[in-house]
């Protein structure tokens, strides 16, 4: 009887253990990724988020086009100036060279976390794109 409390304790901690290391938190710190690229544009586009019919308006979707590849904007990004100063996405120039921390996702989609500009190229302009026709 002892043995199988003994065995009952190392199935519970194992899955508690396994449960915890499974946690968002903790998978977000470990595949949290750096890259430094140009960002090229910057672009919104309107979604529908509520079911069709709804009185709710629509959200707005955000997408970097960088020579990286895309990137998602989520609520949780935060974007810095050269200096170091937080700024809105609406103040981001673009083209910039920028470091951007993001979070990879396994549809090959990037979420980025972090947005750090290095260095304002010419031409630079805070204005958003065209979306891309479909």
């Amino acid at each position: 009887m002892k043995f199988i409390r003994q065995v009952g304790l190392a199935v519970y901690l194992g899955a508690l253990f396994a449960f915890l290391c499974s946690s968002p938190a903790l998978l977000q710190a470990e595949e949290e990724h750096r890259e430094l690229t140009t960002i090229e544009r910057k672009i919104r586009v309107s979604v529908q988020r509520a079911e069709p019919g709804s009185n709710e308006p629509p959200g707005w979707a955000m997408l970097l086009v960088t020579s990286s590849g895309p990137y998602d904007i989520i609520e949780e990004t935060k974007v810095e100036d050269a200096a170091g100063k937080e700024i809105s996405m609406d103040s981001l120039p673009v083209p910039c060279q920028a470091e951007i921390t993001y979070q990879p996702l396994r549809n090959y989609q990037k979420n980025a976390l972090k947005i750090a500009v290095k260095t304002i190229l010419p031409k630079a302009s805070t204005k958003w794109s065209a979306p891309l026709p479909q």
